[in-house]
């Protein structure tokens, strides 16, 4: 890679990885009131999933605000620290994608007013997608080497692990499947007019699914067309996107569900 490439991924990685903190600290903060509503303070909802909301939202603050750091430029970097943070971001952003499905997974399961079929079909996916995930996630991380560039004092990746398209591409079909069943739904429902299946779609949310595909879709393209040093540069933006969607579809869902209780801070 020529020194102006070099200088321009590197660039991106800091940038984007700043953006994709900030982004999802601002947007937990404009939805925060809702989350002490809906999560903390209702006391119908399961502590599993309170437990899975703190891993998903505050793990992915710590993690992407640590990649940030990372990433800067103003941190005391060795091979070990590279090798521990590559290992951070895949652990934990494994658990993110876990939580993320999950809450999609409910969240079409209610569109489709909890239907019998419905979950035996979001079982069916899910349960050999969550089979697939761990493994995927640990053979990433086995084969995912970094090591640190002095010259701009950051943690670089050394090879392409296969595992990762894979891992990509399962959540990418996961999306597909998701936006499948949403236009579905919205057209299983009764209507008259052309409009009124749009007007469904929006209300479910269909643009936050194809949204989410497109950014995964995009990481995956990234990932098997792109270079060494291209193929991971949309992964802090996927990771973040991904939280925060999944947040205020679990919030939205939830919201519904979540009787009003004064709280005070």
């Amino acid at each position: 890679m020529d020194p102006d490439s070099l200088a321009r991924t590197i660039l991106a990685y800091r940038y984007l990885s700043a953006i994709s903190l900030v982004s999802t600290v601002w947007d937990h903060l404009l939805n925060l009131e809702h989350e002490v509503e809906v999560i903390w303070s209702n006391r119908r909802e399961q502590y599993f999933l309170k437990a899975a909301f703190l891993i998903g939202r505050y793990g992915t603050h710590i993690a992407l605000g640590y990649t940030t750091y990372i990433l800067s430029g103003a941190a005391t970097l060795d091979d070990h620290v590279c090798k521990t943070w590559v290992w951070l971001f895949t652990i934990i952003g494994g658990a993110s994608i876990a939580w993320g499905e999950f809450v999609v997974a409910q969240r079409i399961h209610a569109l489709w007013g909890y239907q019998r079929r419905i979950r035996y079909i979001l079982t069916g996916i899910y349960t050999v997608a969550f089979c697939a995930l761990p493994f995927l996630v640990i053979f990433t991380c086995v084969q995912l080497q970094s090591k640190v560039m002095p010259l701009f004092n950051i943690c670089v990746f050394v090879v392409k692990p296969m595992f990762s398209q894979w891992l990509i591409g399962l959540l990418s079909f996961l999306d597909v499947c998701v936006i499948s069943l949403t236009i579905l739904n919205a057209l299983d429902k009764p209507h008259r007019t052309n409009m009124d299946v749009l007007l469904a779609l929006h209300r479910d949310g269909l643009k936050f699914f194809v949204l989410l595909f497109v950014i995964r879709f995009s990481a995956l393209l990234m990932i098997v067309l792109g270079g060494l040093g291209d193929s991971f540069v949309l992964l802090p933006v996927m990771w973040a996107l991904s939280t925060t969607i999944n947040s205020r579809l679990l919030l939205r869902v939830g919201k519904k569900q979540a009787p009003r209780i004064p709280i005070s801070i």
